[in-house]
């Protein structure tokens, strides 16, 4: 999981999505001791760089998220959809007629 994260730890989102995507097929995201252990292990087996560390705490951290009942990654993002001419013709007549047949 650690090799597929360093692909992505770059952008945090892109890494939520890609641990929310595999979340059901790979047990060992599920293992809480597993990954708390390494966190913690000062001798590691395999030697793990601070990228790998900040994957583990994602990883846990969307452990917790799932136990609790919480999406890992939120139905939409908060980020500015942007349109071409015609998405901006068709977005603003749709507006427009919604609030006319609101004053009606």
């Amino acid at each position: 999981m650690l090799h597929i994260l360093r692909e992505f730890s770059d952008d945090p989102v892109l890494s939520s999505y890609v641990i929310d995507d595999i979340w059901d097929d790979m047990k060992a995201m599920k293992d809480w001791k597993c990954v708390i252990s390494m966190l913690l292990d000062e001798t590691p087996i395999a030697e793990l760089t601070d990228m790998d560390g900040t994957n583990l705490v994602r990883m846990l951290r969307a452990s917790a998220k799932k136990a609790v009942g919480e999406r890992i990654v939120l139905a939409t993002d908060n980020r500015k959809m942007y349109y071409n001419k015609s998405q901006k013709v068709a977005v603003s007549s749709v507006v427009s007629y919604s609030i006319g047949a609101k004053s009606h």
